[in-house]
């Protein structure tokens, strides 16, 4: 997330593309935490949706976060796209999977959870903005980082789904 290995920023940036020869990691990941089952922080004042609509916009926001942060170390922007998918919209999905896949690093596999998660509110155009802080640990190296970004929900017929990261 802050490093060439993991920035959060390539899912809307896209940077450095991976080297077919390094495609494959020595260790798979291990497994990101689960989302959390209760509503987040929410900032004071603004428009929210229904509390169980809020509580499962969180759960994809944090489980698309945690996918995200936890990786093989190294993959192509296909195989970055189709871990992704089940949180994400049509249209991001095809965003990503042109370069956002973050280049192949040195620090190896990587878990990420996230440390804090508040909900911005609904937009006039109906997108549910979150921020967010997510803690990287590279099992490899022990190394550890924390980094944040905002993203953006839309509420479609199977349910929330990201369609837009910032950095």
């Amino acid at each position: 997330m802050g490093t060439p290995s993991g920035d959060l920023d390539r899912a809307v940036s896209p940077g450095a593309r991976p080297t077919a020869a390094a495609v494959s990691s020595s260790a798979p990941p291990a497994t990101a935490p689960p989302p959390p089952a209760t509503p987040p922080a929410v900032v004071p004042g603004t428009r929210q949706p229904p509390l169980d609509q809020l509580t499962a916009a969180a759960r994809v926001a944090a489980a698309f976060l945690g996918a995200y942060a936890t990786g093989p170390g190294c993959e192509t922007d296909q195989q970055l796209v189709a871990r992704l998918r089940p949180y994400l919209t049509e249209r991001l999905a095809s965003e990503l999977s042109q370069s956002a896949a973050p280049p192949c690093g040195t620090l190896g596999p990587s878990v990420g959870q996230v440390v804090q998660l508040t909900s911005e509110g609904l937009a006039s155009d109906g997108h549910l903005g979150f921020v967010a802080r997510v803690e990287v640990t590279y099992p490899d190296s022990g190394q550890e980082e924390t980094d944040g970004c905002e993203l953006f929900l839309r509420h479609q017929a199977d349910g929330w789904r990201v369609d837009e990261v910032r950095p």
